[in-house]
């Protein structure tokens, strides 16, 4: 199943619909966002037991079906990180996508290093250098549930142009990413893939 998560409203979505052409809308400005109290919510404190988990799974060739199967451990970021905090993030994890959660630890939006340099090149660093992820995230996110099967997580990624889908539970919580290069080792690293079945 797949999901639009959507100012933290989930709504269950038929793969048809993902994969109807992208219409562009009316843009808007968007307003400053408060400063809310920096709490780290439980999602992040969880990742290292998560990533040493899949570091330690077992890697023979398998068939590969649903998004659980491929998913990589992720790491997500606080609404209230600042743009900075974000960066180092990214450098020092090697990510290309943050997931962004609130203080419960349920998806509200995702980043990606683009947009951080869209930001950066449009605006001071002095400027930007402070904002937080609120401010700069895609709220309107495509997510999947576990079971989500790898040959429409795959179309869905290519149809709408998307390098990431984030995994979520029954609780909007982030429990894995798919990311366009775990695909692409996939095919390379654990044939027979069922992706292309």
């Amino acid at each position: 199943m797949f999901y639009i998560i959507d100012a933290g409203r989930r709504i269950s979505t038929p793969i048809d619909h993902l994969l109807a052409p992208l219409r562009v809308g009316a843009t808007a400005a968007v307003r400053p966002v408060a400063q809310s109290d920096g709490a780290r919510p439980p999602a992040i404190a969880a990742y290292s037991q998560a990533a040493r988990a899949h570091a330690e799974a077992d890697q023979r060739p398998r068939r590969l079906q649903v998004a659980s199967e491929l998913m990589s451990p992720v790491r997500c970021a606080a609404m209230t990180e600042t743009v900075v905090e974000a960066w180092a993030i990214l450098l020092r994890e090697r990510f290309h996508h943050l997931p962004i959660v609130d203080i419960t630890g349920e998806l509200r939006g995702i980043i990606s290093d683009r947009d951080l340099l869209r930001a950066a090149a449009s605006h001071s660093h002095e400027e930007t250098s402070e904002w937080t992820l609120e401010r700069l995230m895609q709220r309107r996110v495509i997510a999947a549930g576990p079971s989500a099967p790898l040959r429409e997580l795959a179309e869905v990624m290519t149809q709408r142009r998307i390098g990431a889908v984030p995994v979520v539970d029954d609780r909007n919580r982030p429990v894995g990413i798919v990311t366009r290069a775990d695909l692409l080792r996939a095919i390379v690293h654990q044939a027979p893939l069922e992706l292309w079945g």
